[in-house]
């Protein structure tokens, strides 16, 4: 079965496609190979040797990223850049990302400079990076504490879902990207939620054809979001529900608390924060704890260090000299920004 999503973004006459789909992999790295795209890669390490076939004969034109937080930098940029040159890329080039959304993330934003700008392609290799980064055009690496904080907006040429990547994903893989998907339905679609919590599973025991349709609503959820601003100026900004503290909490804990489960965390504290303020009912946070205890995320955290978390808050990217923008959700799962919160008051939240 081949699903086939067309994202617009009408704002740069822009159109990609977005193909999910299984065991399609190969016969689309074929066609690049034989096309005139003149291809480029950029692989993540573990994919690498998993799928050693799948690369091309000519390694000199695949270049092997670690991918880690740590390792999402300038200085890894720049090595990018320089395989791009040493490669003779032109303005007719393609990048393509092979890996998870760490890969695409520096990906993206290499292909946005070079040259300043050549065609790239997403090929998601997580759940997290297939339910969400891959879309939407996001790019960046992390700077002096602060994640994705020096980017750019940038669409892909393609992206393709091959969910056959997911048979080597282990549970708590699996469930770090799940998060995002619980996100874009407590934001969007109260069907969608119900359906997951119906099914959770299921969802577990990763059947294919549900997941195929989950992975599907997923990305025409967020595609929704983005078609109408494309550049996070007002309505975009609810896909950063949880993400607020989930930023903080990655920091604060060294990375050791990995993104989605940091979103599952940021999305219970922020719900508490926003009953306790009197912004929602309190029914609303039950129904997303109760959602998240279901898949059995963590939904308790300490803070480490308050001036690391509190540092890491102030330089996020949704943070302005008026203060933190958080985004909550209603018991009917229709998403609201809310501005100007006091980051201090914020971490009492921590505490209760």
């Amino acid at each position: 079965m081949i699903q086939l999503i067309k994202q617009n973004i009408v704002s740069r006459d822009l159109s990609y496609d977005i193909t999910i789909s299984s065991s399609i992999i190969e016969e689309k790295l074929n066609y690049y190979e034989s096309s005139n795209l003149n291809p480029l890669y950029i692989v993540d390490e573990n994919i690498s040797k998993i799928y050693s076939k799948l690369l091309p004969y000519d390694k000199d034109r695949v270049y092997i990223f670690t991918a880690n937080e740590k390792n999402k930098t300038f200085k890894e940029l720049i090595k990018i850049e320089e395989f791009l040159s040493k490669n003779n890329a032109l303005r007719g080039s393609t990048l393509i990302a092979l890996g998870g959304g760490i890969t695409g993330d520096i990906t993206g934003f290499a292909a946005s400079i070079f040259m300043r700008g050549i065609p790239f392609i997403q090929i998601p290799t997580t759940y997290l990076s297939m339910v969400d980064s891959s879309i939407g055009g996001k790019t960046g690496i992390n700077f002096d504490d602060a994640k994705n904080i020096i980017g750019s907006f940038y669409q892909p040429k393609e992206v393709i879902i091959d969910i056959n990547f997911l048979e080597t994903l282990n549970d708590e893989e699996f469930l770090n990207g799940f998060a995002e998907t619980i996100k874009v339905a407590a934001i969007s679609d109260i069907d969608f939620f119900n359906l997951i919590y119906d099914n959770y599973q299921n969802i577990i025991d990763r059947d294919q054809e549900l997941l195929l349709k989950i992975i599907e609503q997923s990305c025409v959820l967020k595609s929704n979001i983005v078609k109408e601003d494309t550049y996070e100026t007002n309505k975009r900004m609810l896909l950063n529900f949880g993400h607020t503290l989930a930023h903080a909490i990655e920091i604060d804990s060294d990375n050791q608390i990995t993104h989605g489960y940091a979103v599952a965390l940021g999305m219970i504290y922020e719900m508490k924060y926003g009953v306790e303020k009197g912004y929602i009912k309190e029914e609303a946070y039950i129904k997303i704890l109760d959602m998240l205890k279901r898949f059995n995320y963590q939904t308790e955290y300490k803070i480490n260090n308050t001036d690391i978390f509190l540092s890491a808050l102030l330089k996020d990217k949704k943070s302005t000299s008026k203060g933190i923008t958080l985004v909550l959700t209603d018991e009917n799962m229709v998403g609201k920004i809310v501005e100007k919160i006091d980051a201090e008051l914020l971490l009492n939240i921590f505490n209760d």
